[in-house]
């Protein structure tokens, strides 16, 4: 910000009007000269009560009652002396001058123009104008006017300044910058000037040379307490959180009724973590103005933050009255309401969130994960759909669509969304387990158990994952392992009951044959096999018949040794059947698995990402 300064006369104001036929105005000139301008008025009144045509000494009288201030009789007497003399450009531009000061901006620029098409080289009457303009918003016309008095005398640093200005306003960033940088190079001392090119280098987006600019402007002027909370919206947007609450401290000792300063304060102090203090400087805020929407809102979402849910909702409610067309407060909101397990209600306000904003896709998602804890699974998903939608990038919306899938036993597309998930979250340990439910449902046993040996290995300490794994490997006779994960599962948590349940059964269970001998031990295993292949030999000799050369010149005549083969036969098949004749087996029923409850992933509360709009010092001319 550039302080105002009171727009003062140049040289023409001060400059005596005379000519060879005034004689009565001798003593008013004189009392002007001596800068005794109450005198000087009286004696010119006397003057003109003898000669009411003499221009000169209305011109002079309007100009010493412009140094009394009295401007609307100097724009009268201004008025006077052009109804004698209309085509002196002083005399116009003295007019607006005095114009500008009675903050009569649209009749001060036709003055200045009557003055121009007098005398179109007058710089001064084109930066004057231009102020004008400025002040009744005509921003464009206003850069116009500065552009021509530039071009007369290059080296007016107030002109570049507030050229910049109109610039700005015109949101012509760039171009504002450099007009400020030209006047820097004529007054570097100019703080206002160094104020103004932090904004605009902060509008750019390049909040580091913004910073160092207004580091200028505050050597220039330490207690400048706009040019410290501007600075300290640039190091909030750096990131520079508790660098941003230090500049906003020194600019809240300076001016503690900055209310934009105390909420943005409390927006850094979020970014901190600090909720608490977040809190208390929102209500620093709303203390100063109880109607601002945005200190409501950001407060509630410190509450939020803080677990504080019902003040949060309260808080929103509050900013909603001031702007009910908040689509992030309604978002807000809502996710307070959940929370709070009054979901019906958060739907109503997420709902109002898409009447204002249907582009947003965390508004989407978290209506979707509403209904999902209301049990209206269908409408859930077709709004974590319309999220995708959205933003197909966001993985926590396939991860919703894919445990609502789930519960309705969409297995497939349960199945294509989940592996969506898990490109983008490979460490996502609760994602391979709904992955590895999915799998068994589809009969692929074998993915399955990847699946949940993956989650083991990315968390180790969730039981519910040692007995889904403890699960498939009781499918695939794999006993001793099974019996491992089940246990696992109950040192994470005593009183599960169906791990309990299950390692029962699993331990209760008598092997079958087929297991003793081929699942239960690497070396029955060995023996099973070998026993096995020799029985199967000998089973097969009879379909030779005669003689069976069985290497070189050894022979077996099957004829001859019948008891050679049948008590052999006999003796592996007793063998191999010895387990089920000591103590017939019976096989353990499948285990299943417990259904897979898939919280929804929420998108997070909407932070403000900028500092608020009241939280940012306009520039003005100078």
């Amino acid at each position: 910000m550039v302080a105002t300064k009171r727009r003062k006369l140049s040289d023409k104001g001060d400059k005596l009007f005379s000519d060879s036929k005034r004689k009565l105005s001798v003593e008013g000139d004189k009392l002007f000269s001596e800068s005794k301008w109450e005198p000087a008025v009286e004696a010119y009144d006397k003057t003109l009560s003898a000669n009411p045509a003499d221009a000169a000494a209305w011109k002079n009288r309007a100009s010493a009652l412009i140094h009394l201030q009295r401007y609307e009789e100097a724009v009268e007497s201004y008025d006077k002396a052009l109804a004698l003399d209309s085509d002196d450009a002083s005399t116009w531009y003295n007019r607006a001058s005095a114009l500008d000061e009675l903050k009569k901006c649209g009749e001060a620029v036709d003055s200045y123009d009557k003055a121009l098409a007098l005398d179109p080289n007058d710089a001064q009457a084109w930066n004057n104008r231009a102020n004008a303009l400025y002040a009744l918003k005509r921003y464009l016309e206003a850069s116009e006017s500065y552009d021509r008095a530039l071009s007369l005398d290059p080296n007016n640093a107030s002109a570049w300044n507030n050229r910049g200005n109109s610039l700005y306003i015109l949101k012509g960033y760039q171009k504002a910058a450099e007009s400020y940088d030209q006047a820097l190079k004529i007054d570097s001392s100019n703080a206002g000037a160094w104020h103004n090119r932090g904004n605009a280098l902060a509008r750019l987006e390049r909040y580091q040379k913004a910073v160092e600019s207004y580091d200028m402007a505050l050597a220039l002027q330490p207690e400048n307490a706009s040019t410290w909370c501007n600075r300290a919206n640039a190091l909030y947007m750096m990131r520079r959180d508790q660098d941003a609450v230090d500049s906003y401290d020194e600019a809240l000792g300076l001016d503690a009724t900055m209310v934009g300063a105390w909420n943005n304060r409390g927006n850094a102090l979020v970014q901190l973590e600090r909720y608490q203090d977040a809190v208390e400087s929102y209500n620093e805020a709303l203390a100063l103005d109880p109607n601002y929407g945005d200190a409501w809102n950001e407060c509630g979402t410190a509450l939020a933050y803080l677990g504080r849910y019902e003040e949060a909702v309260e808080s929103y409610d509050r900013a909603l009255l001031v702007n009910p067309n908040n689509a992030s407060t309604w978002y807000n909101r809502g996710n307070a309401l959940v929370n709070l397990e009054r979901c019906q209600e958060a739907v109503e306000s997420y709902d109002r969130a898409k009447a204002i904003d249907a582009n947003q896709a965390d508004h989407w998602n978290n209506r979707g994960a509403a209904l999902n804890n209301l049990g209206a699974l269908e409408d859930a998903l077709v709004s974590y759909e319309r999220a995708v939608a959205i933003d197909p990038d966001n993985p926590s919306y396939h991860f919703n669509i894919a445990s609502v899938q789930f519960t309705l036993a969409q297995d497939k597309p349960s199945l294509n969304a989940i592996n969506h998930y898990l490109k983008a979250k490979p460490m996502d340990a609760n994602a391979w387990d709904l992955k590895g439910c999915l799998l068994l449902r589809l009969r692929s046993n074998q993915e399955a158990l990847a699946a949940f040996e993956r989650a083991c290995g990315i968390s180790p300490a969730n039981a519910m994952y040692h007995y889904h794994t403890g699960v498939v490997l009781q499918r695939f006779r794999r006993k001793r392992e099974a019996v491992r994960h089940f246990r696992l599962a109950l040192q994470q948590v005593e009183d599960f009951q169906e791990a309990a349940e299950a390692l029962q059964q699993m331990e209760s269970e008598r092997p079958t044959w087929w297991d003793w001998w081929f699942q239960d031990s690497w070396a029955r295993r060995t023996v099973g096999i070998a026993l096995s292949t020799l029985l199967l030999a000998y089973m097969i000799m009879p379909l030779f018949g005669g003689q069976v050369v069985i290497a070189g010149g050894l022979t077996l005549n099957v004829g001859q040794s019948i008891q050679y083969y049948i008590l052999p036969v006999t003796l592996i098949a007793v063998i191999l059947l010895l387990p089920s004749i000591l103590k017939w087996g019976r096989r353990a029923a499948e285990i299943d698995p417990l259904p897979s409850k898939q919280e929804p992933q929420l998108a997070p509360i909407s932070t403000p990402t900028e500092p608020s709009e009241e939280g940012r010092v306009k520039t003005k001319p100078e």
